[in-house]
């Protein structure tokens, strides 16, 4: 529960960063051939996986309250 909880907060964390570098950079950040552009769009990819799930905090809420997690991949 701990690295679900860890590695989630952490791809949020980072969706974050990104978003406020990415709006910093301005209208450069949105040619494919600017740094920014590509790892804006890594970030968004990884935040759509199964591991950046926001509901990963709700279950390790229930874990942590002692009640059956409602997720079946909460291992």
């Amino acid at each position: 529960m701990e690295i679900r909880l860890t590695s989630t907060f952490a791809i949020h964390q980072s969706l974050q960063v990104v978003d406020t570098a990415y709006h910093a950079a301005g209208s450069t950040a949105i040619f494919a051939a600017n740094p920014f552009e590509r790892r804006f769009r890594d970030i968004h990819t990884i935040s759509q996986h199964l591991q950046g799930r926001s509901e990963h905090f709700e279950t390790v809420g229930q874990y942590l309250l002692g009640l059956a997690p409602d997720s079946l991949m909460w291992l």
